[in-house]
């Protein structure tokens, strides 16, 4: 590998604003006329419909006390513009009063959140979880998947369960409340989870849906491991890079940089890492979520949420070592926000990862030898090149840029600029992880791989 065009800005703070679109920062018009611009959002979060959720639970969190009804009010406060409702789907039942009281359906109960958005994108979704610590041949099997509907009253064929020691009726001990299997449809695999979204495309109608694996490198609750052929992302666009789980972007730790924010408290699996997945030639663009189980989407500032004090639900009163506030997706969206423009922008991979707040501005693209830019997710063909990458414009707070690929680059910059040539040969990639701030106040944004596919 050599050289590449590339720019990142940083300017003004991002504002929620997915009903036009508008904002005062714009980005580029492409081939449909729309301007594009960065949207910012937490895909992974759950509420009190979550048996973890921790509603009330007092030996849990301190911040486990929000009603579900507060979900969108807290996106909001946090400067979200979009947010997905992810709770479990292992059990169907609520019962907030013991089983002798009403049965709350959790899946209306998550519709019903989400039904008031104003002024944010609220997508429905729900965690696909498999079989914990399962192991075949000495590979951890199966994985967790989030997924993500772009209809916020999608039909209930929609959620799907796999296999999860979590079964029949589950007390919450701190405070009485109960979760029932209930009506519950199966699918215990991802190629069988796929498949049957496709069912559910048909029986709910006008429907989308997108799936991505979640805290990838850590032993429990459950990595995903890439060497093994069920885990093939073929219907899949996305890795999770980092939640309050950790970091799962290295295999090798002692690599640079590779050490930070990977949980400490929970074995780390080189197998499941991000890079592990895109050496082996899996296309996948980089998302981050908080994870958060206590109703607070998109929150950075108060540490990890209830499953860090909890572990495996046990009620362990301080948070384990490790864990972190998580992270916060960006998405190069052309024209309005809706449901289809932001699908549209996580299927072509055109994100970025951050574990810390949104920069104040992002203007992030690879450049053809004709002057065309391509946001980071895209295939570009070998023949354009020598594509220029170029990091500029970033505020004094960057202290590094390093560029990782077919042919790992390393550390390429030590301050806010950057400006180098790659050429490419068909099959090659490379992303950027910048470091924003250093010591205790590190930050990092990764940006999804550019690949070289020739056309």
């Amino acid at each position: 590998m050599s050289d590449s065009v590339l720019t990142v800005a940083t300017d003004t703070a991002p504002t929620s604003t997915h009903e036009t679109g508008e904002t005062g920062e714009t980005g580029e018009t492409g081939e449909t006329g729309e301007t594009a611009r960065w949207f910012w959002g937490d895909l992974h979060a759950h509420s009190r419909w979550s048996f973890d959720g921790c509603e009330d639970h007092d030996d849990c969190s301190p911040l486990g006390e929000l009603p579900a009804e507060e979900f969108l009010a807290q996106a909001q406060a946090n400067g979200l513009d979009f947010v997905a409702l992810t709770d479990h789907a292992e059990v169907s039942d609520f019962y907030p009063e013991g089983l002798d009281g009403p049965a709350l359906d959790i899946w209306a109960g998550q519709q019903a959140v989400l039904a008031e958005t104003d002024g944010i994108l609220g997508l429905l979704g729900y965690e696909w979880t498999w079989q914990t610590h399962d192991e075949r041949d000495g590979h951890p099997v199966g994985g967790h998947r989030t997924v993500i509907l772009s209809d916020p009253q999608a039909c209930a064929q929609a959620r799907l369960r796999a296999d999860h020691p979590v079964t029949g009726t589950i007390e919450v001990e701190s405070d009485g409340t109960w979760y029932d299997e209930g009506e519950v449809i199966w699918a215990t695999t991802p190629a069988a989870l796929w498949e049957a979204l496709d069912g559910a495309v048909d029986a709910c109608g006008d429907l989308r849906w997108l799936t991505f694996a979640h805290h990838t490198a850590v032993r429990s609750p459950q990595p995903t491991d890439w060497d093994l052929a069920e885990n093939t992302p073929t219907r899949e666009h996305l890795v999770e890079i980092a939640s309050e789980h950790g970091v799962g972007e290295c295999a090798d730790l002692d690599a640079e940089g590779c050490e930070w924010r990977v949980n400490r408290a929970i074995a780390h699996v080189p197998r499941g890492a991000v890079r592990t997945a895109l050496s082996l030639g899996h296309r996948l663009g980089f998302v981050a979520g908080t994870d958060s189980h206590d109703a607070r989407p998109g929150s950075l500032e108060d540490g990890p949420g209830p499953v860090g004090y909890w572990g495996q639900i046990t009620g362990i009163p301080e948070p384990l070592t490790g864990f972190a506030p998580g992270g916060l997706t960006g998405a190069w969206v052309s024209g309005a926000l809706t449901s289809d423009s932001l699908f549209d922008a996580l299927e072509a991979r055109a994100t970025v990862a951050t574990s810390g707040p949104p920069p104040a501005a992002l203007d992030l693209t690879l450049v053809d030898v004709d002057g065309t830019p391509w946001p980071p997710g895209t295939e570009v063909d070998p023949a354009n090149g020598p594509f220029m990458v170029t990091v500029a414009g970033l505020d004094a707070r960057v202290e590094g840029i390093t560029v990782t690929g077919t042919q790992a680059l390393g550390d390429v910059s030590t301050d806010a600029s950057l400006a180098w040539s790659w050429t490419p040969g068909d099959g090659d990639w490379l992303y950027l992880r910048l470091r924003i701030g250093d010591g205790e106040e590190e930050e990092r944004i990764w940006a999804s791989p550019w690949w070289a596919t020739s056309l």
